[in-house]
C-alpha cells in the first residue's frame, strides 16, 4: 500500500511541478513492423497494402501496467508521379497509473525519388493530431496522508485546474535511402539506410500552462536483408534453400534520453525468429532488455497474407524483478496488387528480383 502511495504521489509531483518532466515516446520492440512510426519516409516503400495492429504490455510485474495500442496502415501509390505512399496512423497510450491517456492519429506521406534502377530514395512526413488527458481525482496528494497511518487517506485541499484537456499538432520528418543488389548464391540484397526528426515544432505539453516543449526526437536506423525465399528461378541459385536474414540496428535520441536496438531477424518455412539486445547507449555492459521473437506467415493467396509476430522483453537490469516482462504482439496483413488509384504497374510478387516486394 506505501509503495502504491509513493508511486502516486512522485507521478503527481513530476506533472506539476515546472522542471521538464523526461520521458520518451512509445519505443516498441517489433520496430521493423512500425517503420513508418518511426519514420514517415518508409510510407509506401513496399508492394501494395499494409495493415498492421499493435499491443504493446510493458513491465508486466508492477501493479500498473503500460499499455499502448496502435492500428498503421499505408498503401503504395506509384501511379501518381513522384508519390511513394499515403498512411494512417493511430495510436492509444496509457500511463501506469491510468491518470494519462495519450490518443493521437496521424497521416503520412511520402516522395519517392529513384536514382539508379538499383538505388532509390523516399522522403516523407506526418502530421498528427495529439490528445491528452488527466484524470485527477486518480491522484493521492500529500495532505491525505497521515504519516503515522499510510493505510489512511483525509479528504484534500488540493484544487484541479479548470480544464484537463489537452490538444496539438505535431509533425514528423524523414529520410529513406534504399539499394538493391543480388548474387548467384543470395536472390536479392536490400539495404537501408533512414533518418527522422520527431516533434520537430517542440510542441507545449504543459497541462499547467507553464511551457513545457516537448524535446525533439531523433532516430537513425538500418539494416540489411538478405533474400533468398523461392521466387523464381535464377541460373546457380539452389531452389530447395531459401530464407530470409534481416539484421539491424535502431538509435533513438529524445531529449537527454536514448535508445538502442540490434539485432537480427530470421525468417523460413513460414515461421520468424529473432534476438535483440536493447541498451541506453553503445555500452554493452549497459544492456537493459534481451528480446526474442517468434511468429508465423500465413499466406492467404498469390498476393496476400497474415503475419503474426510476438516479441518477450526479458529484463537483464537489477529492475528485473521490480518492473517484470513486456509483452508486444502485432498482426500484420499485406495485400500486394491494391492501390487507391488504379493500377500501379508494379512487378509482381512472383518474379525474381523484385525490389518492390514486400522486404521481410
Amino acid at each position: 500500500m506505501a509503495n502504491s502511495i509513493v508511486k502516486k504521489l512522485l507521478t503527481f509531483l513530476m506533472l506539476i511541478t515546472g522542471l521538464t518532466l523526461e520521458a520518451q515516446d512509445v519505443s516498441y520492440s517489433q520496430f521493423f513492423n512500425n517503420n513508418i512510426y518511426y519514420n514517415p519516409a518508409f510510407t509506401g516503400r513496399d508492394l501494395g497494402l499494409r495493415m498492421r495492429l499493435h499491443h504493446r504490455n510493458q513491465w508486466n510485474n508492477l501493479p500498473y501496467n503500460y499499455d499502448n495500442y496502435a492500428f498503421i496502415m499505408d498503401v503504395a501509390e506509384r501511379s501518381i508521379p513522384g508519390t511513394g505512399g499515403l498512411g494512417l496512423i493511430v495510436q492509444s497510450d496509457f500511463d501506469g497509473i491510468g491518470n494519462i491517456q495519450t490518443n493521437s492519429a496521424a497521416l503520412t506521406y511520402a516522395v519517392r525519388i529513384p536514382i539508379t534502377r538499383d538505388i532509390i530514395t523516399q522522403f516523407g512526413g506526418a502530421l498528427s493530431y495529439v490528445q491528452k488527458s488527466i484524470d485527477y481525482d486518480n491522484f493521492i496528494f500529500s495532505d491525505q496522508i497521515d504519516p503515522r497511518f499510510p493505510e489512511n487517506f483525509s479528504p484534500s485541499g488540493f484544487v484541479a485546474p479548470e480544464f484537463n484537456t489537452l490538444s496539438y499538432p505535431d509533425f514528423n520528418f524523414g529520410l529513406m535511402l534504399q539499394f538493391f543488389e543480388s548474387s548467384r548464391r543470395i536472390n536479392q540484397i536490400t539495404g537501408t539506410l533512414s533518418a527522422a526528426v520527431h516533434h520537430s515544432f517542440r510542441p507545449d505539453v504543459s497541462f499547467t500552462g507553464n511551457d513545457n516543449r516537448l524535446p525533439r526526437k531523433y532516430v537513425f536506423a538500418a539494416d540489411i536483408l538478405l533474400d533468398n525465399e523461392r521466387v523464381g528461378y535464377r541460373p546457380g541459385m539452389n531452389n530447395d534453400f531459401f530464407y530470409k536474414l534481416n539484421p539491424g540496428f535502431l538509435y533513438e535520441i529524445h531529449g537527454k534520453l536514448s535508445n538502442f536496438m540490434i539485432g537480427v531477424n530470421a525468417y523460413k518455412n513460414y515461421v520468424y525468429a529473432g534476438v535483440w539486445l536493447r541498451s541506453q547507449n553503445f555500452v554493452y555492459t549497459h544492456v537493459n532488455d534481451l528480446i526474442f521473437l517468434a511468429g508465423l506467415h500465413l499466406p492467404i493467396g498469390d498476393e496476400s497474407r497474415l503475419k503474426f509476430m510476438y516479441s518477450y522483453d526479458y529484463v537483464i537490469s537489477d529492475a528485473r524483478r521490480a518492473v517484470g516482462p513486456t509483452h508486444e504482439i502485432s498482426l500484420v496483413f499485406e495485400l500486394d496488387g491494391f492501390s487507391l488509384f488504379g493500377d500501379s504497374n508494379i512487378p509482381r510478387r512472383n518474379r525474381a528480383g523484385c525490389p518492390e516486394c514486400p522486404t521481410f
